[in-house]
């Protein structure tokens, strides 16, 4: 239990290091250039405007 309790400080650092870098990791995949495009246009799906129903059950 001694064992444990001195290497509880350095245990603790590497939890945080390994979460921050976690972190950045999943920031830089999301961030990527490459999905700039795809993100836009799913940014933009609130704002389009939706076609008015049609069909037999349609109100139009």
């Amino acid at each position: 239990m001694d064992w444990l309790v001195s290497v509880y400080p350095t245990l603790r650092a590497l939890w945080v290091l390994w979460f921050f870098l976690l972190f950045v990791g999943v920031v830089l995949w999301v961030m990527r250039p490459s999905k700039r495009r795809e993100y836009r246009r799913a940014g933009e799906i609130p704002l389009r405007d939706d076609a008015p129903p049609t069909g037999r059950n349609g109100n139009a």
